[in-house]
């Protein structure tokens, strides 16, 4: 869709509300934002769209579906609200952050779900992709991850952010939540990661089956040259095999995999063609844990189009993990204390209490 000149309505004025209204503007597009907090609440942020020729609405989601080409909604905007069901009886289309800011990328777009792992994986391919001296971007819903000073221009932004600062020969890495693959018509990543699917989120979605169609999602619009990352270890994920559009590439703990990463004496293994290649040793990993084997693996399948040999492995030997992950705070008196407070659910629990 070329832009300038339409008339998009944006839902939402967090952090990707914001970012998508400023990126829509800049494209020539005539933005109305609509937020249900108070002008105060959210003052600055309001001042500085309206410097840039947005309209805001406070206190308001009714939209003005006469005058609306396209709604974007933000992540946290129920599905179950008013307005979704009279834009799609008007024909109007409805897409999330993550949609828009695919279609505006000048550069491959990476990407990563499930119920646990995410971030992890995410920032582990995108510093493969650092160390690979690539023009690399780590955004989408990083939860709780916080970048160095000196890498916060590029680490940990939203994904919309993301794409204005790309260049083509840049690569970006996302996390991708359910949340945010509701609204996705066309997403395509050049790679695209499945690491589990577990029960989560079921407030919004329902039911398990619900969320895990949603995770699947990301598959969806894929190309025939893409990549398809899936763990062979979760029965509804390996099942995806034969399902995907793109080139399925697998990862086990458990047992060798025709195309993929697989354990073998305690090293991380790459084959393809009926070729194989030693990655690195897993005592390399300065994460904890046979998840974090497995996120190794799902990073290095989720980059390998993209990143060297040598950057790969100098991310995995370097990289300290993400905080609130198994994060060591403090050792007193012989007791070592751990802040994983991003563990919130029981799958979650088990890997953590068994990586201890």
């Amino acid at each position: 869709m070329e832009y300038s000149g339409k008339n998009v309505s944006v839902v939402g004025l967090a952090r990707s509300g914001k970012a998508c209204a400023e990126r829509l503007a800049a494209e020539g597009a005539k933005v109305s934002v609509y937020d249900m907090c108070s002008f105060n609440d959210k003052a600055d942020d309001i001042i500085d769209l309206m410097n840039k020729g947005v309209t805001v609405y406070c206190r308001s989601n009714d939209i003005d579906m006469a005058n609306t080409d396209q709604i974007v909604v933000s992540p946290g905007i129920p599905p179950a609200a008013p307005f979704f069901a009279e834009a799609d009886s008007r024909g109007i289309e409805i897409i999330s952050e993550i949609e828009l800011a695919w279609r505006l990328s000048p550069c491959p777009i990476l990407a990563v779900t499930g119920t646990n792992g995410k971030t992890t994986t995410t920032v582990m391919a995108g510093k493969m992709l650092k160390e690979s001296g690539l023009d690399y971007f780590i955004g989408g819903n990083v939860a709780g991850y916080k970048p160095s000073v000196s890498c916060r221009s590029r680490e940990g932004l939203t994904l919309i952010e993301c794409v204005g600062k790309a260049e083509a020969d840049s690569v970006i890495v996302c996390e991708i939540s359910t949340f945010q693959l509701e609204r996705c018509n066309s997403f395509a990543p050049a790679a695209a990661a499945l690491l589990n699917v577990g029960t989560d989120h079921l407030d919004r979605h329902g039911t398990r089956e619900n969320y895990a169609a949603l995770k699947a999602r990301l598959f969806s619009f894929q190309k025939e040259d893409a990549r398809a990352v899936l763990n062979d270890d979760d029965p509804f994920v390996s099942g995806l095999k034969d399902r995907v559009k793109g080139r399925a590439f697998t990862f086990s703990l458990e047992h060798p995999v025709e195309r993929g990463c697989y354990l073998r004496d305690g090293r991380i293994i790459y084959c393809e063609n009926g070729a194989e290649e030693e990655v690195l040793e897993t005592a390399c990993l300065q994460v904890p844990g046979r998840h974090n084997v497995a996120n190794a693996m799902a990073a290095i399948l989720l980059v390998r189009d993209f990143a060297s040999a040598a950057g790969v492995r100098k991310a995995l030997e370097t990289f300290g993990g993400v905080s609130h992950r198994m994060e060591t705070v403090c050792e007193i008196k012989g007791v070592r204390y751990v802040n994983n407070s991003m563990c919130t659910n029981v799958q979650a629990a088990v890997s953590s209490v068994n990586a201890v």
